[in-house]
């Protein structure tokens, strides 16, 4: 494992793999940042949250896509997904255990 300064675990950046129609599936460009506008797939796949959680940050007005570009394409911003996923933790200390439901 790489160690940064005081021995403490060095911190690597997550890679974000960009799909395109017109690679047919195959990865077009990895990113080592997450981009400022991200359409739905990338936002579902940065935030870690379900397609059902997505739906209801949407419906609750928590995080919003607009239509951007000559083709249209749904984007949301990083901001947006920030807050709505810091929201999720609201309330639970830093520290405090909490379980996942089964």
């Amino acid at each position: 494992m790489d160690r940064g300064s005081a021995g403490a675990p060095a911190v690597t950046a997550r890679s974000y793999q960009i799909n395109s129609p017109r690679t047919f599936g195959m990865t077009a460009y990895t990113l080592s940042f997450a981009p400022i506008g991200m359409n739905r797939r990338t936002a579902l796949a940065y935030t870690g949250v379900s397609e059902e959680q997505m739906r209801r940050w949407q419906r609750e007005g928590t995080v919003r896509f607009l239509s951007a570009g000559p083709r249209g394409q749904l984007i949301t911003t990083r901001a947006m997904l920030d807050a709505a996923t810091f929201a999720l933790f609201d309330g639970l200390e830093a520290d405090e255990n909490f379980e996942f439901a089964d």
